[in-house]
């Protein structure tokens, strides 16, 4: 692996199960295989990326939106801080994923993953 880019995600999804809408939960609980609520809030806690991120060693992109109202920003954040090769793009207007403004966010990755592999030989 050379490069890695991150558009949207949790630095730990436990975290931030409380303040998902029903609907969200409703759907991972249900993709994760969970009989319930509970077990799916339980699922959701192992997915943590704390202890992960110093091992990280490829140049690393994480792309986030401001305006996510299921990820807080503060998660990409912690991402971009732990783990040493990263770059932060924090989008003001995005939302979850910058699915609101894919005219931006795309090009960068796509420009900045190239530059990566160019550079990796």
């Amino acid at each position: 692996m050379k490069a890695v880019a991150a558009i949207g995600g949790p630095y730990d999804f436990g975290e931030c199960w409380p303040q998902l809408p029903s609907l969200t939960r409703e759907t991972f609980v249900h993709y994760s295989g969970a009989r319930d609520e509970k077990e799916g809030q339980a699922k959701a806690t192992q997915l943590s990326l704390a202890g992960i991120l110093s091992k990280v060693r490829v140049p690393l992109l994480v792309v986030f939106g401001k305006q996510d109202r299921l990820i807080p920003y503060r998660q990409a954040e912690r991402v971009a801080t732990e783990a040493p090769n990263a770059t932060l793009v924090m989008y003001p207007e995005g939302n979850h994923a910058c699915n609101n403004i894919p005219y931006k966010y795309r090009p960068l990755v796509g420009d900045w993953m190239a530059e990566q592999l160019r550079d990796a030989g």
